[in-house]
């Protein structure tokens, strides 16, 4: 309690500040300007540090609303109606973003959501799953309703999952977003869509191509489906896929502040099932399929990288195993493919392959806890347009 102002100010500013609930930071403060009548001066100050955007509207009700002074004092009230106004409006919270709703000590980790054991299999899985730092998986919440093929992407903290397939095949119509163990439904995509893409951008949301059952979905020049696409240079990248009636090497970018497309160099190898990734000035596509000669599919190996000041593309170190309907993020620096399916083995694979630009190297990571053919994998527990609206097809 001998601290100065300063020193605790400091300590609770901290971003790292490792505490198992904000409530703790609260009654600290607290503790320190009940402990002499003249800090009352500091009190404002002080409690505008802490975090009560991230504690539970319970916990606010029943630990800080009973705190006299966070109903007497004006600028400790506004405080507290700020925080119970953002758990009031959950559709909004992406928007009303700000220094008390960042989560302390958060650690950026793996996460995985839906997915299917194997193609052989019709069971599903809604579960969405994180690897903690000693590489363990643990269970984190569960998806609304269980899916594969859909694309999931991290967005201003939070958790997004969009379109896919359901047991049945049939393709799912949601856009739906996950805040820790919150899930909300947003507004559906205006098309049903499964094998498509989806990218963040200036806070949008971007669905990018893919197929229903009426077909696939127009927009770009060149309708296509099983793509991968990436931002970078301000623009969407558009790689591969499948384009009449076969994998294809062509690749295109969209310019959000135009709302035009341009071809680019195409790829060295036609591929689809692929993933896309940027990773500081370079964009890369790995883990694929393609066509053989007698028509078989087979796994693509060879990885490429984008270099948008040539615009050209070139190999890179290859894919230790070979995996399509992967999925990839960005990881502490490296390029994490996680999970796929592997046609030389005809069998799903659980292998994190993590990849390093700074070396051009491949390591193998923990594996998933089950092997999963169709797994999306965004990267990040730290837990923007309004979360309402979807407008055009791209």
């Amino acid at each position: 309690m001998k601290f100065s102002f300063d020193q605790l100010n400091e300590l609770l500013i901290d971003d790292g500040l490792q505490i198992s609930n904000e409530v703790i930071a609260f009654q600290i403060a607290m503790k320190w300007l009940e402990f002499d009548p003249k800090r009352v001066t500091y009190a404002a100050n002080l409690l505008s540090d802490i975090r009560f955007g991230t504690i539970s509207a319970p916990d606010l009700v029943n630990h800080v609303q009973p705190v006299p002074w966070m109903m007497q004092d004006p600028e400790c009230h506004r405080l507290l109606v700020e925080a119970m106004n953002y758990h009031l409006l959950p559709c909004q919270q992406n928007t009303l973003q700000s220094r008390r709703t960042k989560i302390r000590g958060g650690q950026r980790v793996l996460v995985t959501a839906g997915g299917r054991p194997a193609l052989t299999k019709k069971a599903l899985s809604r579960e969405i799953s994180y690897r903690d730092p000693d590489g363990n998986w643990n269970k984190m919440a569960e998806m609304p309703a269980k899916s594969f093929n859909p694309c999931v992407i991290v967005m201003d903290g939070f958790l997004y999952v969009a379109g896919g397939e359901d047991q049945n095949d049939l393709f799912l119509l949601s856009a739906s977003m996950m805040l820790t163990s919150t899930r909300l439904h947003l507004a559906s995509m205006l098309h049903k869509r499964t094998h498509f893409s989806l990218r963040a951008y200036n806070g949008l949301l971007y669905a990018i191509g893919g197929r229903n059952a009426e077909g696939s979905k127009a927009g770009m020049e060149i309708p296509r489906c099983c793509h991968a696409s990436t931002v970078i240079d301000g623009k969407i990248l558009v790689t591969g896929g499948y384009v009449n009636n076969c994998y294809s090497r062509t690749v295109c970018s969209y310019e959000p502040s135009t709302d035009s497309w341009r071809d680019r160099a195409g790829l060295c190898t036609p591929r689809g099932w692929h993933c896309a990734a940027t990773w500081a000035d370079r964009a890369y596509v790995l883990g694929s399929s393609q066509l053989g000669p007698r028509g078989e599919r087979m796994d693509v190996i060879p990885m490429e990288c984008y270099n948008p000041d040539t615009g050209q593309w070139s190999y890179v170190a290859s894919v230790p195993t070979g995996v399509s309907t992967a999925r990839v993020t960005i990881l502490d620096g490296r390029i994490c493919l996680v999970g796929g399916w592997n046609e030389s083995g005809k069998k799903s694979q659980k292998c994190v392959q993590s990849y390093n630009p700074e070396l051009n190297e491949w390591a193998e990571e923990e594996d998933l806890p089950k092997a999963k053919p169709c797994h999306p994998s965004p990267a990040s527990t730290k837990t923007s347009s309004s979360p309402g609206t979807w407008s055009g097809a791209l």
